[in-house]
């Protein structure tokens, strides 16, 4: 896990408490990957390592034992990496356009745990965090200056300062029954697919007698104006894709049992560029030399907003401890909502493709982009390459026609299917740890 969600060179795009304190990799994980490849042989740790042996020489824990043992591998990762790596037992999932060439890699990690909200895990399920370049452009938000002072409990851990969504201002309680699960997951030459459930997450108060005791001592009470409390919503399905060389795709499914507000939450280091009139966001972060442009489509009227302030703020100010920004995109009084957020990263210098509409699609690039954005239809993405003929096609039909008039026949209903090169088909594999029965 640590070669993808911490590369050798790049940005850290994992969760948890204190990842922001370690934005790059550090002599723990080369030394790690050292001790790997001596003792298995494993490509991916040779790679590691042998990618950053500064770190390595630097490590403390593991000298006597690199004194006493041959280091006689050499780096031999494989030829076919994939573009996505599926973490079944953790509940997460990371995606890279270039995992070896940190300068032209779009790297996304995204979160939907099993496990819920347990101790050092955040509320995040459904959250995803983006790099480009090995930096990162949208990320968690927040400073872990403390376990659960005001701060961590109402921002930091909160599911506010992720980038995923509250209802009615509520987001997830800090339990492992508040899980989330990815469902279906992989990739092929040119595409990465992955779809994370977070319906059960937004469960209501958080019952951990630690953490109940955490909110007492940090007077902070579990309050709908707070973001705790019970929630109508019933579905909370995210399809996040992966298009390369650099395009990034998110579909959300949002549903609850009686008309609700929704707020869709994006943080970035730097002030975002609003144009509420096309919906169109954008960052350019100087000191990273990167730049980014989010075209946001939502089924119904969205009020675009954004802030650099804190719920509550750090205990601790100052230049170690700079502000962030924080966008929400709400729609108020829906029972059900589609979001579409079609994201293009780069470099500062580069200029972003031009994107065009044609009907219902988005036209980026060789990419055509079409969902769904109709609440009372069925949810449907489908994204195609108009050069190569490289296609994600998420739905119900039965029989799928690209546009170079290729059939291509769904072996199960709602599944996503992609065709590039070879053809895939993903179905839900719902884990063993989220309370199905199974």
């Amino acid at each position: 896990m640590y070669y993808n969600n911490m590369p050798p060179v790049g940005s850290n795009t994992g969760f948890g408490d204190m990842h922001e304190r370690y934005p790059e990799p550090i002599r723990q994980m080369a030394a790690f990957a050292d001790f790997l490849a001596r003792e298995t042989g494993d490509g991916f740790a040779a790679w590691y390592a042998t990618t950053r042996p500064d770190l390595v020489r630097r490590d403390i824990e593991l000298r006597i034992y690199r004194m006493c043992n041959d280091d006689t591998y050499t780096a031999s990762l494989p030829d076919d990496v994939p573009l996505l790596t599926w973490f079944k037992d953790a509940g997460e999932v990371s995606i890279h356009s270039s995992l070896t060439d940190a300068a032209d890699d779009l790297a996304l990690g995204f979160r939907s745990s099993q496990f819920g909200s347990g101790s050092h895990t955040t509320s995040s399920q459904n959250a995803f965090n983006l790099a480009y370049g090995g930096k990162i452009i949208f990320g968690t938000s927040g400073y872990y200056q403390n376990f659960s002072d005001a701060h961590n409990l109402m921002w930091y851990r909160h599911s506010r300062g992720h980038n995923t969504i509250l209802v009615n201002g509520i987001g997830q309680p800090y339990t492992t029954k508040a899980y989330g699960r990815i469902l279906r997951a992989g990739s092929t030459k040119n595409i990465a697919y992955a779809l994370g459930d977070a319906s059960n997450a937004y469960c209501g108060y958080t019952d951990d007698p630690m953490w109940i005791t955490n909110f007492k001592n940090a007077g902070v009470e579990q309050t709908p104006e707070n973001g705790f409390g019970p929630t109508p919503l019933t579905r909370y399905f995210r399809h996040l894709v992966m298009l390369k060389p650099g395009i990034a795709v998110i579909y959300d499914e949002l549903e609850a049992s009686e008309a609700a507000k929704w707020e869709w939450l994006l943080h970035s280091a730097v002030k975002f560029d609003i144009d509420t009139e096309t919906g169109t966001l954008v960052t350019e972060n100087s000191a990273d030399h990167t730049h980014c442009k989010v075209k946001l489509i939502c089924s119904a009227p969205a009020d675009m907003s954004q802030t650099s302030k804190f719920l509550v703020p750090p205990a601790i100010q100052g230049p170690d401890y700079p502000d962030q920004w924080h966008f929400t995109a709400k729609v108020e009084n829906q029972q059900a909502v589609r979001v579409l957020a079609i994201i293009q990263p780069g470099n500062i210098e580069d200029d972003f493709s031009e994107m065009t509409t044609d009907g219902g699609s988005y036209i980026i690039g060789n990419w055509r982009i079409t969902a769904s954005l109709d609440p009372a239809q069925p949810a449907a993405l489908r994204i195609e390459n108009t050069r190569n003929g490289s296609l994600l096609d998420m739905g119900s039909a039965r029989t799928i026609i690209s546009e170079a008039g290729e059939t291509y026949r769904r072996a199960y209903s709602s599944s996503t299917v992609i065709v590039d090169g070879n053809t895939i088909e993903l179905i839900d594999q719902i884990p063993m740890g989220s309370r199905t029965g199974y």
